[in-house]
């Protein structure tokens, strides 16, 4: 089995942010298909708009393995790495073409087809990391199974003796490629395109997202090899449901659904407008924290405490008439977190409302009592715990372990000792 590594100080402090927001479309400058004949005007607006709703079994498959052989050679080939070929636009011209294909055998030639004119494996250089020359076994990394490519039964022997040229990447200078490594050798994806006027409808537009998000994490990711799901399978599995959306809010959110498998809570889009468009733009002028397993109110803004009924100390139980736990639950399909130990980090979408006024149930002194809170925009402010401790509304004791001296630990534990619940906080600055 041949695995592409890498070393270990290449992936240790690896954070990925989803940034792929793709909005816009470009015209497709290729005057011939893959299979080498000339393109009518109606066919290239209809390659240029290429839109589909539905995708049988076989459709899946042909775009899966579309998408695998796509992002290999978009990360391994030289006309990508030195910039001399536009990567998403080679997509987008096979997208069309391998969805209408019959079976698996035509998109084996089509891909071999496509491989062979991208033009010679010529890297410009021969000179090898030094780095990775000298590295031990033990100091290297395991990053993307690339045993498949080996695989004359699913790619056919044309196409697989032709992906195995790509064995050995040479030391090239990526300034124009897919990917440049930084401080550590972080992966910087900033030469990826950015489509300002982007059809959601457009069914080659969507794949591409969907491929480019999968490749980086297939290639890039340093937890691949422990996470609990298949990668691969889940590549497969997202295909159908990216090709059935037809809007922005689809797409982001099928990215964003398939990026929860990664559990890492660093996988995030930038603009979290469709979060909000799918659970409120309206929150709760509260933080929350977690007590037991359970989203407990610890902090109310200054300026809303004479009007805000909610109290620091209540037990979140329902939303709108919604058991919090169905609540969590729908917050969980679309916001990557490491464990449901860790589930603090979904709160901001927890106390949340489409109604400025939202109906929220809490656990007041072992009893439930329903609440009407007005909801406000933008709600996130920074609070400040730049002293040790400070008695909360509702007898709340709070500790910041990071302002705390020994001699004051017993001082504090008297003065909390009839509180109502003691929350203890890390960090110099808590934001949730």
């Amino acid at each position: 089995m041949r695995r592409i590594k890498i070393l270990k100080l290449v992936v240790y402090l690896f954070i990925f942010v989803l940034v792929f927001t793709f909005t816009g479309c470009s015209y497709k400058k290729t005057t011939e298909d893959i299979m080498g004949k000339e393109i009518s005007e109606e066919e290239k607006d209809t390659k240029a708009n290429f839109q589909a709703t539905e995708v049988s079994d076989l459709q899946t498959k042909n775009l899966h393995k579309l998408g695998r052989v796509w992002g290999y050679v978009k990360y391994s080939h030289p006309v990508f790495l030195l910039g001399e070929k536009d990567w998403d636009e080679e997509l987008l011209n096979l997208i069309p073409i391998v969805y209408n294909s019959e079976s698996e055998e035509q998109v084996n030639n089509i891909l071999y087809k496509w491989f062979v004119e991208l033009g010679e494996i010529d890297y410009k250089t021969s000179d090898i990391d030094t780095k990775w020359e000298s590295a031990t076994e033990k100091d290297k990394v395991v990053q993307a199974d690339t045993n498949w490519i080996e695989d004359e039964s699913y790619l056919g022997a044309s196409l697989s003796d032709s992906l195995s040229q790509l064995k050995v990447i040479p030391e090239v200078n990526r300034r124009n490629a897919p990917v440049y490594f930084i401080n550590l050798g972080m992966p910087m994806f900033k030469n990826e395109k950015s489509y300002e006027d982007m059809s959601y409808m457009d069914t080659d537009y969507r794949l591409l997202g969907l491929f480019r998000f999968w490749n980086a994490i297939e290639y890039y990711f340093p937890y691949l090899d422990i996470m609990d799901d298949d990668w691969n399978e889940q590549l497969l599995a997202f295909i159908p449901r990216m090709i059935k959306g037809t809007d922005k809010q689809s797409y982001e959110l099928t990215l964003a659904e398939i990026g929860v498998y990664l559990h890492d809570a660093h996988v995030r889009f930038e603009d979290r407008d469709y979060l909000f468009n799918e659970f409120g733009k309206y929150t709760a002028p509260a933080k929350l924290t977690q007590v037991n397993g359970e989203l407990v109110i610890y902090y109310i803004g200054k300026e809303y405490r004479d009007s805000c009924q909610l109290n620091p100390g209540d037990i979140l139980v329902k939303i709108n008439g919604k058991d919090i736990n169905n609540v969590i639950d729908e917050v969980k399909k679309y916001c990557s977190y490491p464990t449901d130990e860790k589930i603090l980090i979904l709160a901001p979408l927890v106390l949340r409302s489409h109604n400025k006024t939202m109906e929220v149930t809490v656990l007041r002194n072992n009893e439930e009592t329903v609440l009407s809170i007005e909801g406000v925009e933008d709600y996130n402010p920074r609070i400040d715990i730049s002293t040790s401790h400070e008695l909360l509304e509702n007898n709340i004791g709070l500790i910041n372990p990071s302002k705390l001296s020994y001699d004051e630990i017993p001082e504090i534990m008297d003065k909390f000792s009839s509180t109502n619940g003691i929350i203890v906080i890390y960090g110099s600055i808590l934001q949730i």
